[in-house]
């Protein structure tokens, strides 16, 4: 397929080129060097001082010895196996993570993933850079290649750039910087806000659990909150039989929950859950949970916890959960959601786990571990208020995560405006 049948966005930009700008193919305003690893075998020419970097590496703008993870020797560099890459040269990734380019800041060897390109005297070397950024995706759909897909060479000889004046590249390139620098900081203070507003669940959870007054709740061994009607119960990871890479899973019948279905606030994920057939369900003799179950996480990933809605239909639950199942005339599902969140638990986890040989909490070691366990009505007012502070909690994570998906999608926004001559 074509490359102007696959990308109709790219071409509908093409004519839509602002008045003094040109089209030139990129093989006529510059010169490229092919990349390539010197030998590994030769001593002489790795562990230098010079950066050798690969496509991998090239995850920002300016291109430093800090990006790279590799260095050679000036043997290395100039054996002829690699690109000599001096300062200002633009490197575009043509292989393996097409789409990214950079500029070098000091002189440096590039991997057969790359392309040097020295820029001529008509087209600024950020200008360059910020373009092909602008048209990852119109890179990334021209790949090529049965195993190892990259750009031909004769696709990147002929691309097209649009070239406006070199005075009005420079402008536009400085509006950029200043107009992506905002974003960064925008996004960098959303993220501290992001953790922050993450950080509020705990804050909550241990002005309760950690309060004053929890220092003289009961604190009740977990055996006993069974021996008055709970449920504490896993499927036993010994048995074959009941390991999730045991099931042939389906798109439809009875869920089949994992650790990993358990999110941060504690809800669980049913929407990306597998499903094993009704007939296998019915096979297990444990593993059954139903709504109102509140699940932990005992086995690899300790800690997490999850509790099902009181209107969720059954489900089947992996070797990696344990069921935590209450009888609400001792001990409220929610408030034993709360207490299995709480730092006095969590650390009886962490202490459990680190007396183990293997990264897990069992059963038998479960038993043994205590909740702090006041008056049921005690009980409903921890719920009450914990539930009300949650809720303006998750609301705001939700506001935050919608604020920075809009802050993540303003560099490319940027990039179109500059690019159809909007700026």
């Amino acid at each position: 397929m074509s490359a102007t049948t696959k990308t109709p966005r790219h071409q509908d930009e093409k004519r839509k080129l602002p008045a003094g700008w040109r089209w030139d193919k990129l093989k006529e305003t510059g010169v490229f060097e092919a990349g390539g690893t010197p030998a590994k075998e030769r001593t002489d020419y790795w562990n230098g001082e010079i950066p050798f970097v690969t496509g991998a590496d090239i995850t920002e703008l300016c291109i430093a010895k800090a990006n790279a993870r590799a260095f050679l020797t000036r043997d290395g560099l100039y054996s002829g196996k690699t690109a000599v890459c001096e300062t200002g040269t633009v490197l575009i990734v043509t292989r393996t993570r097409v789409g990214r380019a950079g500029i070098t800041q000091e002189t440096m060897g590039a991997s057969q993933d790359i392309t040097a390109f020295k820029c001529g005297p008509e087209i600024h070397q950020e200008f360059l850079c910020r373009y092909l950024h602008n048209i990852s995706e119109h890179l990334i759909d021209n790949c090529r290649g049965a195993t190892v897909q990259g750009l031909t060479r004769e696709f990147v000889d002929n691309l097209e750039i649009p070239l406006p004046p070199l005075a009005e590249q420079r402008r536009i390139t400085g509006v950029l910087r200043e107009q992506m620098a905002a974003v960064d900081k925008a996004r960098a203070a959303a993220q501290i806000r992001h953790e922050s507003i993450k950080c509020l669940h705990d804050a909550y959870i241990r002005q309760v659990f950690d309060s004053d007054t929890a220092k003289n709740w009961p604190h009740i061994p977990i055996y006993k909150l069974i021996e008055s009607g709970a449920l504490l119960e896993h499927q036993d990871g010994n048995h074959g039989e009941l390991h999730p890479r045991s099931y042939d899973f389906k798109s439809d019948g009875i869920k089949f929950l994992t650790a990993k279905h358990i999110k941060e606030n504690g809800d669980l994920s049913f929407d990306s859950a597998p499903c094993i057939s009704i007939e296998q369900a019915e096979g297990l003799r444990i593993g059954h949970a139903k709504g109102g179950d509140v699940l932990l996480a005992h086995n690899a990933t300790v800690g997490p916890v999850g509790m099902a809605a009181i209107e969720q239909k059954s489900f089947i639950i992996g070797t990696s959960l344990t069921i935590y199942r209450s009888d609400e005339k001792y001990l409220l599902p929610r408030y034993l959601f709360w207490s299995l969140r709480s730092r006095s638990f969590q650390d009886q986890l962490r202490e459990a786990k680190e007396q183990t040989t293997r990264n897990q909490v069992p059963i038998t070691k479960q038993r043994t571990m205590f909740i702090k366990c006041p008056s049921i009505d005690s009980q409903h007012k921890i719920v009450d208020f914990l539930n009300k502070q949650m809720n303006t909690v998750d609301n705001a994570r939700k506001s935050d995560e919608t604020e920075l998906q809009t802050i993540n999608a303003l560099p490319a926004a940027l990039l179109r405006r500059a690019f159809s001559g909007e700026i």
